[in-house]
């Protein structure tokens, strides 16, 4: 009888011994997965609708507007040219068609045109947007309806300006751009921005957003 016993203890413990370390790598091995898995995507999780990264040509919104996905052709063919001077015009009419444009935006940190920010003046440029033209987004959402909401429909270049180099030997050109709107359901887009100075630069053999002032 204690020969059984000490039989079935010897199994136990043998059985213990093995599975206990097979356990643990399972639990180590999840808790990798986890720690090092990429944040998805999706816009579910972020409400930040997603960039299609194109590294020679910028990028577009996925969910673009026909007027934006126009001027993100035109932006592709003017790149190919390397006339730096048109790039600008074009990347700000660009960068002005997807910041001011509303009704394919959720909410207020999904901020139209970043992808055209310069690296050094992301912090400043979103923190202006925050807490100016995507301020209220959510209550006009609530109160007008996304599909009724301001979106671009022309941006003119007023013209543009080489500046030469900067203090750090970085090209700088100015855009003076103007653009005009449609909503729907009342809105009234009297009051909203409808003209700027937009300096660029160029960097890493490409043009960034620099600074954005309002006329």
């Amino acid at each position: 009888m204690v020969k059984k016993q000490r039989r079935k203890v010897s199994v136990i413990n043998l059985i213990l011994a093995v599975s206990i370390p097979v356990l643990i790598l399972v639990l180590v091995f999840l808790g990798y997965k986890i720690l090092t898995q990429k944040p998805s995507d999706s816009t579910s999780q972020h409400d930040v609708v997603t960039i299609k990264e194109d590294k020679e040509y910028y990028a577009i919104r996925a969910n673009a507007t026909d007027y934006q996905k126009q001027l993100y052709e035109e932006l592709k063919d003017v790149v190919k040219t390397k006339d730096w001077q048109k790039i600008s015009e074009s990347v700000a009419q660009n960068y002005v068609a997807d910041f001011f444009t509303l009704t394919n935006k959720s909410i207020k940190n999904d901020i139209g045109g970043t992808q055209f920010w310069q690296t050094e003046a992301r912090i400043n440029l979103r923190e202006k947007a925050i807490n100016s033209y995507y301020k209220n987004l959510e209550l006009y959402i609530k109160d007008f309806g996304k599909e009724n909401l301001p979106e671009v429909t022309e941006v003119k270049v007023i013209g543009s300006t080489d500046m030469g180099l900067d203090e750090d030997g970085y090209r700088i050109f100015y855009v003076d751009v103007e653009w005009t709107y449609k909503s729907g359901n009342g809105f009234s887009t009297k009051d909203f921005q409808t003209g700027a100075y937009v300096e660029c630069i160029k960097k890493d053999d490409k043009i960034h957003i620099y600074k954005f002032y309002a006329k």
